[in-house]
């Protein structure tokens, strides 16, 4: 006699494999348990989602209401530090970005305003490891102008971003008093600012680029050999045809 087919539950998320977990959540006061029936793929995203919502809840947004157009270097500094400690505030970081890439002039206003302030911040050794990190990931962000610069400005622009590279440079490198995750922050600056940099004069990044790669190879290859070794393919792919 042949025996009835086995009833296989579907995940309730993906409908496509096995049951696995089963979940109760029972939410406090008075309302009805919730059952829910997930794979183990399934359950891990759900759990993170689950996760995430609970820790709103206890950590709303603190980013004040900013108007993009009339934002500061030191407001979008600190929501920019309040998102790396509250994770709900990313998400207004990332509709203040949004807003301001459709205004490219109070976008570069802004990156001016931005690349003194982190010059002196790095000049004064301010702060060390996640502050510096913090920093210098403000500036990938925020450093690259969405428009073509006027000669002038462009001039204005090359020479605080050679300032801070080089200082990101001389602080990332063996023999410095640096901790080694202080050493990853400022290796990560090189990267970024050569990248932002390359933006908008490539060629004086392809000669500070070349200054650099030579600077490391008469001292010996060391970390840093491995961010140059990535802006070299950058560079690289920059310069081959659109069509090629």
């Amino acid at each position: 006699m042949a025996s009835e087919p086995k009833h296989i539950m579907l995940c309730e998320r993906c409908r496509k494999a096995d049951v696995t977990v089963y979940v109760t959540e029972v939410f406090w006061p008075g309302d009805e348990p919730e059952k829910h029936e997930f794979c183990d793929v399934c359950y891990a995203e759900a759990e993170a989602e689950r996760s995430e919502r609970f820790r709103a809840s206890f950590y709303p947004p603190t980013i004040p209401a900013i108007d993009p157009s009339r934002m500061t270097a030191l407001e979008y500094l600190d929501a920019c530090e309040r998102a790396v400690r509250n994770r709900p505030d990313r998400i207004e970081l990332t509709r203040l970005m949004t807003e301001l890439a459709k205004q490219p002039a109070a976008h570069q206003r802004l990156v001016f305003e931005t690349l003194p302030i982190i010059w002196r911040r790095l000049a004064g050794e301010e702060g060390t490891g996640r502050s510096i990190y913090i920093l210098l990931m403000v500036a990938g962000r925020i450093c690259a102008p969405l428009q073509p610069l006027e000669p002038q400005p462009s001039e204005e622009y090359a020479a605080w971003a050679e300032k801070i590279i080089l200082r990101c440079y001389e602080r990332s490198g063996p023999g410095t008093e640096a901790l080694p995750k202080d050493c990853y922050a400022y290796r990560f600056g090189v990267l970024v600012m050569l990248a932002a940099l390359h933006k908008v004069d490539p060629k004086r990044t392809a000669a500070l680029f070349e200054a650099l790669k030579w600077n490391c190879l008469e001292r010996g290859p060391d970390l840093r050999w491995e961010i140059l070794a990535k802006m070299e393919k950058l560079i690289a792919a920059k310069k081959q045809p659109a069509n090629s």
